[in-house]
């Protein structure tokens, strides 16, 4: 799609779901968003794009922090190290977010079409990790440390 995309974060973005609004063009995230990437907390090998989107917006540094640990952040934390566009006060989220949809809304149509597609080359560029990538989260989705984690636990007698 070539159309501009602006993501509105409230409250928690986890996972699949951070991956999607970071993703957007234009990402707007609440000051107290808490936004977290859990795949290696619950035996997951980060797959789904964060091993893509996370080192393009904030460094490898800074990814390998947040994946390698789940640590999480929140909106204004994500928007100072990159990984979001801008952090907002909580209750100025979508507003802001529709000024930007609509101040590009009457941009030249062209201009922000083949902007966007030439700055998403690097996304294209990155096609080959993102399959290596997802195809390792399958993996580790049959493995042991998710089936340990997903196994019951008995109560203590």
């Amino acid at each position: 799609m070539l159309k501009p995309v602006v993501s509105a974060i409230e409250g928690a973005a986890v996972g699949g779901a951070l991956a999607a609004a970071i993703v957007a063009d234009i990402s707007i995230a609440g000051n107290s968003a808490k936004i977290v990437d859990p795949h290696t907390l619950i035996g997951l090998v980060a797959g789904d794009g964060a091993a893509i989107i996370w080192p393009l917006l904030c460094g490898m540094a800074r990814t390998k922090l947040h994946l390698l640990t789940g640590q999480p952040l929140d909106g204004k934390g994500a928007a100072d190290i990159g990984l979001v566009s801008l952090a907002v006060e909580d209750d100025k989220v979508v507003e802001r977010a529709m000024e930007f949809a609509r101040k590009m809304a009457v941009q030249p149509v062209a201009a922000i079409r083949w902007t966007k597609h030439s700055l998403n080359g690097w996304l294209r560029m990155a096609t080959p990790m993102f399959d290596h990538s997802l195809a390792l989260e399958y993996v580790t989705l049959l493995g042991p440390d998710i089936k340990s984690l997903l196994k019951p636990k008995r109560a203590a007698s």
